[in-house]
């Protein structure tokens, strides 16, 4: 190889798609997988289907977005709910408790709330887990709880599995396309 091939080889152009610089000999770019050396109609569709995972993104971060604020209307509906049931009952012994962990319930729903921005999947899943298991132990103490407020459960539990989802598919796009 002599010195003309290997400056030619060390050269760089700088990928239109994302800015990084990669040298001429590249077929794709490393950071992008934008294909440097494909036909103009492949670089069209490649630029095409990343605008489409943009949008994508973006209407999965509109249901991740509604599903936040479910967390934080239930968090609002627990202490809410604490606060009607311990005035309800406040001669009985165990009214406070009550308040208290509806309280601790509400902080709990703020925080998964606050926290999906950084960890979607995860604040979901455990939101939807800890809502259903008070659920179940309000039917439990109580059956008449089940058709209490069924409408609010149901779109919570609408609006949570569909923030799920959307929060599955937009990790699953980022991983594949981590520029967007």
């Amino acid at each position: 190889m002599n010195l003309n091939e290997s400056i030619e080889n060390t050269a760089s152009v700088k990928c239109p798609s994302c800015g990084m610089f990669a040298f001429d000999s590249e077929i794709v770019c490393s950071q992008c997988n934008y294909p440097l050396k494909g036909t103009e109609q492949d670089q069209k569709d490649f630029l095409f289907n990343q605008d489409m995972k943009s949008v994508d993104i973006d209407n999965f971060d509109k249901e991740l977005k509604k599903a936040r604020n479910m967390l934080y209307y239930i968090a609002v509906i627990f202490v809410i709910g604490g606060f009607i049931t311990y005035a309800k009952s406040q001669g009985q012994p165990d009214a406070s408790l009550g308040l208290g962990l509806d309280v601790i319930l509400s902080l709990v729903f703020v925080v998964l709330a606050a926290s999906t921005a950084k960890w979607p999947t995860i604040c979901i899943i455990t939101g939807l887990t800890i809502f259903t298991v008070v659920m179940v132990a309000n039917a439990i103490i109580n059956p008449l709880t089940l058709i209490q407020g069924i409408i609010l459960k149901i779109a919570a539990y609408v609006l949570l599995f569909k923030g799920l989802k959307s929060a599955r598919e937009a990790e699953r796009i980022r991983n594949q396309y981590p520029l967007l």
